[in-house]
């Protein structure tokens, strides 16, 4: 009888107890910290402050149960040629996600770096940064990440046109220089 009333008070908390919410994170990034390549020999690269064009504002990020979300603020939309792309280190891997908006048509994919950047199958990876919007957003389901249950992640934007190219680190804190800047752990919700 014990463990009867045991269990039943154990499925009733159970029951009770709230769903799990999902972990999230927002960072403002600097303004006016564009990279800038201009094409020639040598190369010439420098920081625009003046340059609005993909400079990210915020980004404000969330680990749900099915899905990791992030979503940006632009100073202003991109109008060319562009990507989207993220970094992602969890327990269960490395992978790359990432949206190209170079010539007509958008390209979207997912690459695990853990298996020399081979394309990862993922129907349900969703994106958009549309030209002349000052926001964007990648969502990654967590099944096509191994389901891992804590990530970090970095974020970029991409510009291009004929004579250069444009970079923003959004999650750069000081410090110049290429590399990936990565957030603070996420525990799935």
């Amino acid at each position: 009888m014990r463990l009867l009333l045991t269990s039943l008070s154990t499925l009733l908390l159970l029951a009770l107890a709230p769903a799990a919410q999902a972990e999230t994170w927002s960072h403002t990034d600097t303004s006016g910290d564009v990279h800038v390549v201009e094409y020639g020999d040598p190369p010439l690269e420098y920081y625009e402050p003046a340059r609005k064009r993909g400079d990210i504002t915020e980004v404000n990020a969330a680990f749900r149960a099915k899905r990791f979300l992030v979503e940006i603020d632009l100073r202003q939309g991109v109008k060319r040629d562009a990507i989207l792309a993220m970094g992602l280190k969890g327990d269960t891997g490395r992978w790359h996600a990432s949206l190209s908006y170079v010539g007509k048509h958008p390209h979207l994919q997912l690459d695990h770096w853990d298996q020399g950047w081979n394309n990862v199958f993922c129907p349900g990876l969703r994106a958009e940064l549309l030209k002349g919007e000052d926001r964007g957003w990648i969502s990654v389901p967590n099944n096509c990440l191994d389901k891992p249950r804590k990530l970090r992640f970095s974020l970029r934007v991409v510009t291009f046109t004929d004579d250069l190219n444009t970079n923003d680190e959004a999650l750069r804190e000081g410090g110049k220089g290429y590399r990936e800047w990565y957030s603070p752990v996420l525990r799935r919700g």
